[in-house]
């Protein structure tokens, strides 16, 4: 007799399929992490909340924090079409408010992929990758951490100047540390500070930062800042940084800063040089370009 036709493989199911089963991000502060996964056969978890109308298959990720931090999420590369959100405390939570999005906003081949920051208080939040409006496939994940200090990070957008901001108090930059204030030495950026941040979409070549805080500044003297610009993190080394202006003034400015190519989240901090004795208003001006 011929042998009885072997039954299908039964399909694999991605370990984090339920939410009582995330995968538990092991990420420390100040740290980026890059993940892929996959959707395929999770199926939809209904316990849990879903962001803006999402119900495809779903898969989730724990993530704890220790004290308050901005984290950055998004799914640039994907092959699939995401929404991405946040869940307070556990999978019966309620979702967090400004943490979660369908669209990025970005342009081609990134336009259906998601992108949010949050800006969170110390607790655990479950991260949950969904499939938007259809197939499912794989995905790329990236997450990123401020890190302690940079938890009041205010978003900024490229050509805007700010109102003015005061740099008076502040973390402190040892908050900002393991890679020291570059362009001076450490004990002379120990004052307080006041920290932006903006966002780029990938782009082929890669995107450029130039930002000084000199608008309304004297022609000498003025307010006293160290301006330094940090890629996907607040604690990262310097990708730029000044302290005063080639023409004598106190205020500072970078250009020519590489934000690389994929897209992300990008610091400005302008710290006050010494201590108080010379700190003031100033405002931050940002400019992006290809």
């Amino acid at each position: 007799m011929p042998d009885a036709p072997r039954p299908p493989d039964a399909p694999v199911i991605p370990m984090n399929a339920l939410c009582a089963n995330a995968t538990t991000l092991n990420l420390a502060s100040g740290v980026v992490a890059d993940i892929r996964g996959t959707t395929v056969n999770a199926g939809h978890e209904t316990q849990s909340p879903t962001f803006g109308g999402a119900g495809g298959e779903d898969v989730f990720f724990k993530l704890t924090l220790t004290a308050p931090e901005i984290v950055y999420v998004d799914t640039f590369g994907s092959t699939i079409d995401t929404t991405v959100y946040l869940i307070q405390n556990d999978c019966n939570g309620s979702l967090v408010t400004g943490g979660g999005n369908d669209d990025s906003g970005c342009s081609g081949a990134d336009a259906k992929a998601s992108r949010f920051v949050a800006t969170l208080q110390a607790g655990t939040y479950i991260l949950a990758v969904d499939t938007a409006r259809g197939a499912s496939g794989n995905f790329t994940l990236r997450v990123s951490r401020s890190g302690v200090g940079c938890g009041t990070a205010t978003p900024v957008s490229s050509g805007m100047t700010t109102n003015p901001e005061s740099n008076c108090s502040g973390a402190g930059t040892s908050q900002l540390n393991p890679n020291p204030v570059s362009c001076v030495t450490n004990s002379a950026a120990t004052g307080g500070e006041r920290a932006f941040y903006l966002l780029t979409c990938p782009i082929s070549g890669g995107r450029r930062l130039a930002a000084d805080t000199c608008a309304n500044q004297p022609a000498s003297g003025g307010t006293d800042t160290v301006l330094y610009a940090r890629n996907f993190t607040c604690v990262a080394a310097d990708a730029g940084c000044n302290d005063d202006t080639a023409s004598g003034q106190f205020c500072s400015s970078i250009s020519n800063i590489a934000l690389g190519a994929s897209g992300g989240i990008h610091y400005m901090v302008a710290d006050s040089y010494l201590d108080q004795s010379r700190c003031g208003t100033f405002q931050l001006r940002a400019t992006v370009t290809p």
